[in-house]
């Protein structure tokens, strides 16, 4: 309890996990420093430029001051997406970073959901820590995969259900719940009648990350609605809403754009692993820029003027 880098949201840690580094004095290496302080800047942009620009636009969205039109609808919806994610993460990367100028090696909480091919793949990329602990503690001891298939499915539902109710004792945490655990079954049932297909090509795979993420903007709803019937009027704009395009504040796409090149440039960390590493005066050179012209954005694009708490500090 007295480690306070993931005291309030995370990542879930195992004992076997941290116990034996708490055995061991830890001394941070000069690479374990770079790796902290590139996480904390890291973690600090995506909360204070993206995720909370985008809280800006989803709040109008959600409190009903937006527009009822089905573009308004989808765009409420997805600057939330985002905002959980940016809000999430950048809390996780903060706690790991400062977990690390101390010694400490902590879990990987994300591993970038969002392009994620399906929902079982999305579930071992979002908020991997919990995700496990479910799979480990209640979706296993139920008897998992073990069992027929309606078995399966039931033990699939009782685990997304019970994961939606430990966020709020919420209608909306519930359906949620429900909702994932629908996905998961029907998409298990689709694996089943596919079994003896190709493997899906790089085509089919852009095609599946656009599905999985409009399938999971679309269970954002109950999630961040503040009651049932929000949910229902949002879902409702959503899907039989009128065509009238909002008036939309740029940095809503300035951000999109940002967040969709940076994915496809740098998917695999090169950037960030490449300032980390090395020992060298350049090293240094380069790592200190790098960071100077991170202060710089964030002085420059950083929300200011409101305070938006992190999201999983309510649960």
């Amino acid at each position: 309890m007295a480690f306070f880098p993931r005291l309030i949201a995370g990542p879930i840690i195992r004992p076997a996990h941290f116990f034996p580094q708490v055995a061991t004095r830890r001394v941070p290496s000069g690479e374990d420093i770079r790796w902290g302080v590139v996480q904390i800047v890291k973690g600090l942009i995506k909360k204070t430029i993206f995720a909370d620009n985008f809280a800006i636009i989803a709040d109008a969205y959600f409190a009903g001051s937006g527009s009822a039109s089905m573009t308004g609808a989808w765009i409420g919806a997805v600057a939330f997406a985002f905002q959980i994610y940016f809000d999430f993460s950048g809390y996780t990367d903060m706690a790991r970073g400062c977990a690390r100028l101390l010694g400490f090696n902590l879990p990987t909480n994300f591993d970038r959901p969002y392009l994620a091919r399906n929902i079982i793949e999305f579930w071992r990329c979002w908020h991997i820590s919990l995700s496990t602990w479910l799979r480990d503690y209640l979706y296993i001891p139920l008897g998992g995969n073990r069992g027929s298939v309606v078995r399966t499915a039931s033990n699939l539902m009782i685990t997304m259900v019970l994961g939606g109710l430990w966020h709020g004792a919420s209608w909306n945490f519930v359906l949620w719940g429900f909702y994932h655990g629908l996905l998961l079954c029907l998409f298990r049932a689709w694996l089943h009648l596919r079994r003896h297909a190709a493997p899906p090509g790089v085509l089919s795979g852009c095609v599946g990350v656009v599905i999985t993420f409009v399938l999971v903007t679309i269970g954002w709803v109950p999630f961040r609605a503040p009651d049932f019937a929000t949910s229902m009027r949002v879902l409702g704009d959503m899907f039989g809403g009128e065509l009238i395009w909002p008036t939309v504040p740029p940095v809503f796409w300035s951000l999109t754009a940002i967040v969709l090149v940076w994915n496809l440039i740098d998917r695999q960390r090169v950037i960030q692993n490449h300032l980390i590493a090395g020992t060298s005066t350049f090293a240094s050179i380069k790592f200190a820029v790098a960071f100077a012209l991170s202060m710089f954005v964030l002085m420059m694009f950083a929300v200011t003027d409101l305070t938006v708490p992190f999201i999983y500090f309510q649960f």
